[in-house]
């Protein structure tokens, strides 16, 4: 991946007093149009015509951050959407501004769902490895994880949309987090155990066939356009330069969420 020479972002923590108008201040020096993340992010990067910025919302910090590596995981994850931000075509930049062309509803789609994937795989990328005994290790917090990740991802929220930003979470994890690389490594190699509840032993995970990437827990009808979406992935990040990711990708990613969102709200109806 290219080197970046653009200045660092400015770090800058807020609290519940003060964020609403240290936001405001930062937004009009960066000379930035993003939109307000909402009441739930915990930190945000902001970009503009003059620089970047991640704000900490100190006081959202409590309820998702419970040490030091889930906080420095996060942090990079901010520090991704920078890095990524700063190595695709500037003319994208118009989805970030809510300002496409009107053709372009799939590629909009595509964009927002890949900025949080791309960030989350470099986020991934840097944490260290795991040193996990899976034979003596329970699977059931990675799988719980996973499982969260991808069953909310393509159900159909009150918007009547998929929740593609826990399906980029998902499609980032099962590509490149090193936990779940290690977890699905050791149920192929039959390492990892899983203890029967009618029987009093326990075995392979693999001889259970339960899908350790939590695949049997959603409608077969969409496991195609599921692996259409990882092999794309696989081929942007195959690339001499990841992040300069091209229109037709962000439509095709898009059009595969669509797919997922189409086929939701056909069963829910």
């Amino acid at each position: 991946m290219p080197n970046i020479t653009v200045p660092l972002p400015d770090i800058c923590i807020v609290t519940r007093t003060t964020w609403a108008k240290a936001r405001d201040r930062i937004v009009e020096r960066l000379q930035s149009n993003q939109a307000n993340p909402g009441q739930d992010a915990g930190l945000e990067t902001i970009h503009g015509n003059n620089g970047d910025a991640i704000l900490i919302y100190q006081h959202r910090l409590g309820s998702h951050v419970n040490s030091i590596s889930v906080f420095q995981h996060f942090l990079w994850h901010e520090l991704g959407h920078f890095y990524a931000l700063h190595n695709e075509n500037p003319a994208l930049i118009r989805f970030m501004n809510q300002k496409p062309h009107p053709d372009e509803y799939e590629a909009l789609r595509g964009y927002f769902f890949w900025e949080e994937f791309i960030a989350e795989t470099i986020a991934c990328e840097i944490d260290p490895e795991p040193a996990i005994d899976w034979s003596t290790t329970s699977h059931y917090r990675t799988r719980n994880m996973l499982m969260h990740l991808l069953t909310t991802g393509v159900s159909i929220a009150k918007d009547r949309m998929i929740d593609w930003y826990n399906l980029a979470f998902y499609f980032a994890k099962i590509i490149s987090d090193k936990t779940v690389l290690s977890y699905c490594e050791a149920v192929e190699d039959g390492i990892l155990k899983y203890r029967c509840s009618s029987r009093s032993e326990s075995i392979p995970f693999k001889e259970t066939g339960i899908d350790p990437i939590c695949l049997d827990l959603v409608d077969p009808q969409i496991h195609s356009s599921i692996s259409r979406i990882v092999d794309t992935l696989l081929n942007q990040l195959d690339k001499n330069n990841p992040c300069d990711i091209s229109l037709i990708t962000l439509t095709i990613l898009g059009g595969r969420l669509l797919d997922i969102e189409r086929y939701a709200r056909f069963r829910k109806q």
